[in-house]
């Protein structure tokens, strides 16, 4: 039972709540993702948009939470904390009593906010990075924090460097925690590749106590496979990682296709897709007049919030 299964592992009270946070694509999700992780391995959610990667993001969260771990959120632009805190809300919170989670922002800009028709409420402020560093450089997860919130940027420098010593600090404060982490990459994609991002996360990664990589581009390039192998079965497969990426890089999609089914097989990765043939679309067009006073509107507001 998918839904009894996955109410069990994120704690909640009754089917019907899994039923009312999630699709039936999005439990399914979940339950291999879990059952990854409890393995000691990662799960790669390769979903195309519109089928709800967001509310699966936010119930691993609640899982890391719910079994004693810490949930690391990472995606590209400080703007998506929004969204992502938006799903959170969604699928009930990290607890049944619907508590919301405090997040400790790395993004100096990673503002949290609640939009609610022409309303915008600021749920969470982020610190200033010389408070945000002083807290990493603890290398444990500060008191008042449920869950980390960072983009790929904050691990774009060399850590071999002194000079880059705020990223450091950073970088230090994951890899301490990471082992008690459960990580959860958004567009994982843009984390990828052979530049400081994917170096750093992959070390990261590899330490973590579970990762959930989540994109419908999970493999844009070659290189990008290197992100994925140190908590997939690819790792077990004895083939060095140079091997394989000169494999994909000289095959293209064929070998590319060939792991994603191998994947799939072992339960590491799920892709669906959603038709929208014989859907109906209608457009409602507003004339001149009606535009400029809803761009008016909208350009007030956001100066209002953000003078």
């Amino acid at each position: 039972d998918t839904a009894e299964y996955v109410r069990e592992k994120l704690g909640y009270l009754s089917r019907i709540a899994v039923c009312d946070a999630f699709a039936a694509e999005q439990v399914d999700a979940i339950a291999l993702a879990v059952a990854q992780i409890e393995k000691g391995k990662g799960f790669i959610l390769g979903d195309m948009a519109g089928l709800g990667k967001g509310r699966i993001c936010a119930g691993l969260q609640r899982y890391a939470k719910h079994i004693g771990k810490i949930p690391v959120f990472i995606t590209i632009g400080p703007s998506l904390f929004s969204d992502a805190y938006r799903d959170i809300e969604d699928i009930g919170s990290y607890w049944s009593d619907g508590q919301l989670p405090e997040p400790f922002i790395f993004n100096e800009d990673g503002i949290v906010q609640k939009v609610e028709g022409e309303t915008v409420t600021t749920l969470f402020l982020p610190l200033k990075t010389k408070e945000t560093v002083a807290f990493c450089l603890k290398n444990e997860m500060p008191e008042w924090a449920d869950v980390v919130f960072l983009t790929y940027s904050q691990l774009s420098q060399d850590i071999t460097n002194p000079e880059n010593k705020n990223q450091i600090a950073k970088y230090n404060f994951l890899k301490a925690i990471a082992p008690n982490a459960i990580f959860v990459l958004d567009e994982s994609h843009k984390g990828a590749g052979d530049g400081n991002i994917g170096s750093n996360l992959s070390s990261l990664i590899e330490l973590s106590a579970g990762t959930m990589f989540s994109s419908a581009t999970y493999s844009k390039v070659p290189k990008s496979m290197m992100l994925y192998i140190p908590k997939t079965d690819i790792m077990d497969s004895k083939i060095r990682p140079n091997t394989i990426i000169y494999a994909v890089a000289e095959n293209g999609e064929a070998i590319q296709e060939y792991i994603a089914s191998l994947l799939v097989k072992s339960g590491q990765m799920i892709r669906r897709e959603r038709t929208f043939d014989k859907c109906k679309i209608e457009y409602e067009y507003m004339h001149y007049g009606e535009k400029e006073k809803y761009y008016k509107e909208l350009f007030l507001t956001q100066l209002k919030n953000h003078p």
